[in-house]
């Protein structure tokens, strides 16, 4: 056995790799634990591992795609404890290429400062499989029509040349243009279909602060029905009117375990689903969250179930129509002031301008919305920011959770 194998195995499981230093992670080397000795590697692979047979196809076809012990191996191939997996997640050179043309103007979006003074100031957190980065309130994410050189990804990609770094750039959800806060970012592709997994299941969940217009009364709430979360991050169902549907609008019911029973097969809540005692979900009582007015008046949260779809005639607006898609918004009242009100929110579904267009709904839109607001509020801009997120890393399953609250926004 060569020498260079002998260190590897000495080294042990490198499950983190790349992700210790930052670098990103094209190749993921494991070792083999003793309940794989005598398992077919394409079994282990998807049990131990958690890869799908398409990641499994797409690795066998790249060159050196799945190697152990330093030799290029079939799927088939029976493993022994302690062999050496090195597995490819993408090819060296994978990148987004087509962002290189608008580096240029990527840069000079943020006023020519340097991009290690941008670095500093919007990434919030990074890995060998992902980057956290905080967007401001005006940029786009990816190019389109009117914005080719000032968005997010051409940022993310210059930054990553210059540490001469071949990344492809690939966003987990997203976030509207006038909308501030944390946008997720996979690095490689596998790292990418693990977190949109966690999007689905409710593992990987965001939460906002939305600046509303009005007093919140008594009538809002008939519009929506209540729901708690525990200290175990569930949704309990079981309050007056939880888990009821509203009439005429097809959406979800909640069963009595907090878990979808129609309208969205397959999908978690958000912040709970599926349990696992092993990882601890969102216990709101814990959060630090520096708002006037102190702590939060308890767990209780408003559900939102209302269907939306474009509106008729109108090119960029949404509207609340019983023939559109399921919308599940979740809300808590964090301060009430004389005329306006904080909420933290959770979306169970990212239909456009959900949270925008369910607040308006209530008859309390957002400050600062030019869409579906007052237009005598609209002179701060859109108080709306994506403040804080939660998931797990994708290969460690490491509980990972990053904050950061806006600086100028909500001057009530």
């Amino acid at each position: 056995m060569d020498k260079n194998l002998e260190e590897r195995k000495m080294a042990g499981p490198d499950y983190a790799g790349a992700a210790d230093t930052g670098r990103t992670r094209k190749v993921l080397r494991a070792a083999v634990l003793p309940e794989g000795d005598g398992e077919k590697l394409e079994r282990y692979l998807r049990k131990n591992l958690e890869f799908t047979r398409a990641q499994i196809r797409s690795m066998k076809f790249r060159p050196d795609g799945i190697v152990v012990n330093g030799r290029r191996t079939r799927v088939s191939y029976i493993l022994q404890a302690g062999d050496v997996l090195e597995l490819r997640l993408e090819a060296e050179e994978a990148s987004s290429e087509k962002l290189k043309d608008s580096q240029a103007g990527a840069v000079d979006c943020e006023a020519g400062s340097p991009l290690s003074v941008w670095l500093k100031q919007h990434v919030l957190y990074e890995d060998g499989d992902m980057i956290l980065v905080w967007k401001d309130a005006g940029q786009v994410i990816h190019p389109a029509h009117g914005h080719h050189a000032d968005t997010l990804s051409n940022l993310l990609y210059a930054c990553f040349e210059e540490k001469k770094e071949k990344v492809v750039i690939r966003s987990i959800g997203r976030l509207d243009r006038d909308t501030s806060g944390i946008v997720v970012f996979a690095k490689n592709k596998t790292a990418a279909g693990r977190l949109w997994r966690q999007k689905e299941q409710g593992i990987f969940w965001k939460e906002y602060l939305a600046l509303c217009e009005g007093h919140f009364t008594e009538a809002d709430a008939k519009q929506t029905r209540e729901c708690v979360l525990s200290g175990r991050g569930q949704w309990i169902s079981g309050l007056p009117g939880c888990g009821q549907q509203k009439s005429g609008l097809p959406g979800v019911v909640l069963t009595g375990c907090g878990q979808r029973k129609s309208g969205l097969s397959g999908v978690g809540l958000p912040g709970c689903g599926p349990w696992n005692p092993a990882l601890p979900g969102a216990d709101l009582s814990g959060d630090d969250l520096d708002l006037p007015g102190g702590s939060l008046p308890g767990l209780t949260w408003q559900v939102i179930d209302a269907p939306i779809a474009p509106a008729s005639g109108e090119l960029m607006k949404m509207c609340i129509c019983p023939d559109g898609k399921p919308a599940v918004t979740y809300y808590q009242m964090a301060e009430q002031y004389e005329n306006r009100a904080l909420l933290r929110v959770r979306i169970a579904t990212g239909r456009t301008h959900q949270i925008r267009v369910h607040m308006a709904y209530l008859g309390h839109p957002l400050v600062g919305d030019v869409l579906y607001g007052n237009e005598s509020e609209c002179g701060s801009g859109l108080q709306l920011c994506a403040w804080k997120v939660r998931l797990l890393q994708p290969f460690t399953g490491e509980e990972i959770t990053v904050q950061k609250e806006p600086v100028t926004a909500y001057q009530i």
